[in-house]
Parts: C-alpha cells; structure tokens; sequence
C-alpha cells in the first residue's frame, strides 16, 4: 500500500487546522513527516502514534504506512488497516484509498471486490485521483464486476480532468 506525498500531508493539515488547537500538533505533525521523509522511521513512528491515537487522519495514514512497510516497527497488516481504517471513518480519502486497495488485492483481509469499489468510490468522490484510475481500470476489465466501458471512460474522464497523466 502506498503513502501520501508530505507536501499534500501538510498542506491538507494546515487547511483543516482547528486554530483553537494551537500549533503544538501541527507542529508534531511537521516533525513526524520530517523523520518519515528522512527515512528515520523509528522516530516517525514515535512522532506519529500519539497523534494518531488524538484522532489525526494524516498522522493515521502515515503510521499505517509504517507498519504495512514494516519500517521502523515489524510489519502489520492488521495494524496497518486498522489506522487505515481510522482515517477512512473520519472520511479521509487516502484511507479511504487504502482500504480499497487492500479489499481488491486482499492484503491483510479477505479479497472483496464489492468493498473494494466502495472505498474506492468514497475517495474517487473526493477528487482522490489514484482511486478513480483504480476504478476505470477495474470496470474495463470486469474485475469482480461486470465489465463496463461506460463507468471505465466515466472513472478515467473524471481522473483526467482533475490532472492525472493516466487518466487522460
């Protein structure tokens, strides 16, 4: 399962930062991406759990990251979805995303294409384009569903027109 770009981690956290909450877990969060962006991932891993636990999608995503990798802790697919799946519930696309990918190819759950397209819907809905090429690709070639050129052309217009190179 892939990552975010820390670019788009911060700059997602500054747009839905709650100003009453001070600078203290952006702040954190720009340390934890930093350990994570230089590979440090025993300290990003440390930074990142207690903002985790406090609810932070972003911190969510990148700490699943870790233990899917097994970087800076052993692999754990069943942790790794759980953070996943936090972030997925407070409607975060990438785990959204994740989730998605992790139902289609059934890493660390059991395949199911039908979750798979769901979650990848609920992002691809929220612009994320990675889902939406996921989903064209799904509907062209019938994977776990009946091929459709129409919803295939749909998902890869969409992903397309918000820039994706694959897309067009």
């Amino acid at each position: 399962l892939g990552h975010a770009n820390a670019k788009v981690a911060v700059t997602r956290l500054a747009e839905a930062a709650d100003p009453r909450a001070g600078d203290t877990a952006f702040a954190q969060l720009i340390a934890a991406l930093a350990a994570y962006d230089a590979a440090d991932h025993a300290t990003a891993l440390g930074k990142l759990r207690p903002l985790a636990e406090r609810g932070n999608a972003q911190a969510q995503i990148y700490l699943g990251n870790l233990y899917n990798a097994g970087r800076g802790t052993a692999q754990n697919l069943t942790e790794a979805l759980s953070w996943f799946r936090r972030a997925a519930d407070q409607n975060h696309p990438e785990g959204q995303y994740l989730l998605g990918v992790a139902y289609q190819y059934g890493l660390g759950v059991t395949k199911d294409a039908g979750l798979a397209i769901g979650f990848y819907k609920l992002a691809a809905e929220q612009g994320h384009a990675p889902a939406r090429i996921d989903l064209g690709t799904i509907y062209l070639a019938g994977d776990g569903v009946p091929q459709n050129h129409g919803e295939a052309v749909r998902w890869f217009r969409a992903a397309a027109e918000g820039g994706h190179a694959l897309g067009q």
